[in-house]
């Protein structure tokens, strides 16, 4: 839906557009959230949110939080209810699912399930340091700015740490000081599907702090894509259909 925007001119409102803002202005009058977080799930039939008590920023959720920002300022940064929103959801990420790893003390997200903290931390997480970064672009407080360059050294740290270079789609992440390693990656989940959040958010930090280490970092995690993930054969038949 937040694609919409897009498309479509503010003035006049074009009737999808009117569409999106419905869906959002129904969310933000919704109850079940904690401190702005959102549960996964609404029920098509009611309307309300299903599956309470359960907060993440990963999969079925993450964009929920990435377009509020993003709408806020396609909308030319007049919609005072998706900035309350998100600075709400920022809040709620702080208080309840920032963690620190052990024994190198890597700022992460984890999840919630009724009250049970979970340091399971999915790639496509790696959104958010971006986007704290673009708010702050867009004059937002400046403590985002300070989360955003710790979270996205772990994210840069979920590729550095594994031996092709390449990150897992979910690592967890170690609370235990006797432990030797800050990330565990399950078997199920050591595979990557070349998701761009990392990628993009370094592209912001790079942008808004001119800092050449994010440039270095985005350098050495496409070697690994390139090394590990490029596949001529395929690149030969697309070019084949053109």
């Amino acid at each position: 839906l937040p694609n919409n925007l897009l498309f479509f001119p503010p003035s006049p409102p074009h009737p999808k557009q009117e569409a999106v803002d419905d869906v959002m202005k129904h969310i933000h009058g919704l109850g079940g959230k904690k401190d702005g977080l959102v549960p996964m799930f609404i029920n098509t039939n009611s309307g309300q949110f299903s599956h309470l008590g359960v907060y993440t920023l990963g999969a079925r959720a993450d964009s929920y939080y990435e377009y509020l920002l993003k709408q806020w300022i396609q909308g030319g940064r007049k919609e005072a209810d998706l900035l309350e929103d998100y600075l709400q959801a920022v809040e709620g990420v702080t208080n309840n699912l920032i963690r620190k790893s052990e024994p190198n003390k890597l700022t992460f997200v984890g999840e919630l399930s009724h009250n049970q903290f979970s340091p399971k931390m999915d790639h496509l997480v790696c959104f958010l340091p971006g986007t704290l970064a673009l708010g702050v672009h867009h004059g937002l407080s400046a403590n985002h700015m300070k989360l955003a360059k710790q979270l996205i050294e772990t994210c840069y740290q979920m590729y550095a740490q594994i031996e092709t270079g390449l990150s897992p789609e979910i690592v967890y992440f170690n609370l235990n000081p006797h432990n030797a390693n800050d990330v565990e990656v399950k078997p199920a989940d050591r595979h990557n599907l070349l998701r761009p959040e990392t990628v993009e958010s370094l592209f912001y930090m790079y942008r808004f702090t001119k800092d050449k280490k994010y440039q270095e970092w985005g350098w050495k995690i496409f070697q690994s894509f390139n090394k590990y993930t490029r596949d001529r054969r395929l690149i030969i038949r697309y070019l084949e259909r053109f």
